[in-house]
């Protein structure tokens, strides 16, 4: 039996079950709704809507949506720019993966829409460490620009009513075949560095990238994680060493760090643990 239901957004809007009793704040019914409601996007756990709207849209007043909202950022399931309008919930990416690389380009298209914050950012970040997983045409698919002007168009671009592509008669390169050239040579160089054995002995590079998918899968701030990579291959632990990192981390979620607002970033704990300072202390206090 399949574990997933299609849920029809709109039937949040739709007689009669508009006219239903409705329930009063509480945390399970908004993670619901901001799962599966009206304002919902082509991502998965991507809401692009301000905390008014939302209360007026669940028929709670501004306090209890905003109490009730607290509770699933103090669990780590939903964080929001109120200013920017933007929710986003990342444990719904992760349940949603996508069936093929045309979905992810409806991912894409839907992500160039939203508010430029930091929290798009963080958007952007999470859904390509979530992709590393995937085939090529899955990460290819995500970087694709969808609806955008091409880098570098020309000034005066003659129209072609053939359709056919225009000769070249100069022989030189167009901007758009100097990046798709770079951007082959990059897949290489990226190809030629995941089958090097590092100096220390640790082994391949494969084995780095999957501990750092562990440390990702571990550690509590799931924001930004995928700017902690190049930090964290720099660092290069060691069996020993990654694992008492994760020693590390479920002690602190023990102790330390109960509220989201404590933990540190993944760049920022990875860091302070080359450093030696693996109590973090200095950086949850700044969180604070």
């Amino acid at each position: 039996m399949s574990i997933y239901r299609k849920i029809y957004c709109q039937s949040w809007n739709a007689f009669p079950f508009r006219e239903l009793s409705r329930p009063q704040p509480n945390a399970q019914s908004l993670v619901i709704y901001l799962t599966a409601g009206p304002f919902t996007t082509t991502i998965p756990g991507v809401v692009p809507a301000g905390k008014a709207a939302l209360a007026e849209a669940l028929d709670w007043d501004s306090d209890g949506f905003l109490r009730v909202f607290a509770e699933l950022e103090t669990h780590a399931i939903a964080t929001a720019d109120w200013s920017a309008r933007l929710v986003f919930l990342p444990s719904v990416v992760n349940d949603n993966k996508p069936e093929n690389p045309n979905v992810v380009k409806a991912w894409r298209k839907a992500y160039e829409e939203l508010p430029d914050c930091s929290l798009k950012a963080a958007i952007k970040n999470h859904v390509e460490a979530f992709l590393e997983d995937f085939q090529e045409d899955f990460r290819e698919a995500w970087r694709e620009p969808s609806g955008k002007p091409l880098p570098n168009p020309s000034r005066n671009p003659l129209p072609n009513p053939s359709g056919n592509p225009s000769p070249n008669p100069s022989g030189k390169r167009s901007p758009n075949q100097n990046q798709e050239q770079n951007h082959k040579q990059q897949q290489n160089q990226k190809q030629k560095q995941n089958q090097k054995v590092s100096p220390e002995g640790e082994g391949p590079l494969s084995d780095l990238q999957a501990n750092f998918r562990t440390l990702c899968a571990e550690y509590p701030n799931k924001f930004a994680q995928r700017e902690a990579r190049e930090p964290f291959l720099s660092l290069r632990p060691s069996p020993e060493c990654f694992q008492l990192m994760l020693n590390i981390i479920e002690e602190k979620k023990q102790s330390e760090w109960q509220h989201p607002k404590s933990i540190p970033t993944l760049t920022a704990w990875v860091q302070a643990f080359e450093k030696g300072e693996r109590t973090c202390t200095t950086l949850a206090s700044d969180a604070d």
